[in-house]
C-alpha cells in the first residue's frame, strides 16, 4: 500500500485514502492488494479512526496467521482500541494478550 495513503489518513485527509481503499478492497469479497498484509490495511483504517474496519482487517490477519500482528501490541497508534473486546480477543487468539498489557 502506498505510504501516501497511510500518511494522508494519519493526518486527517480521509477522502483520498477511503477512495483508494474502496477501489482496492471490495466490501463483498476478500479481495486485497496482492501480497498486502491485512495488518497494513488495518493500519490505514486505524488512521481513519474507523474501528470497525480496523478490527475486521486485524481479524483477517489472524485468519492468515499474519506475523505482522506481533507489531500491534507495542504500536501506540492502536492504544485507543486497547479496551475494545474484539481487539482483546484478537490478541488472545494470537497469544499476545500479555504483550499488550506490558507494552
Amino acid at each position: 500500500m502506498p505510504v501516501s495513503i497511510i500518511c494522508r489518513a494519519k493526518f486527517g485527509y480521509p477522502a483520498l485514502p477511503a477512495s483508494h481503499l474502496a477501489v482496492a478492497v471490495r466490501e463483498d469479497s476478500s479481495l486485497r492488494f496482492p501480497g498486502q498484509p491485512a495488518v497494513d490495511i488495518a493500519t490505514v483504517y486505524l488512521g481513519l479512526r474507523d474501528d470497525e474496519e480496523t478490527l475486521r482487517w486485524l481479524e483477517t490477519g489472524v485468519k492468515q496467521r499474519n506475523l505482522r500482528l506481533l507489531t500491534v501490541p507495542p504500536d501506540r497508534r492502536f492504544h485507543w482500541l486497547s479496551t475494545h473486546a474484539r481487539l482483546q480477543a484478537i490478541l488472545q487468539q494470537m497469544g499476545l494478550q500479555t504483550a499488550a498489557t506490558t507494552a
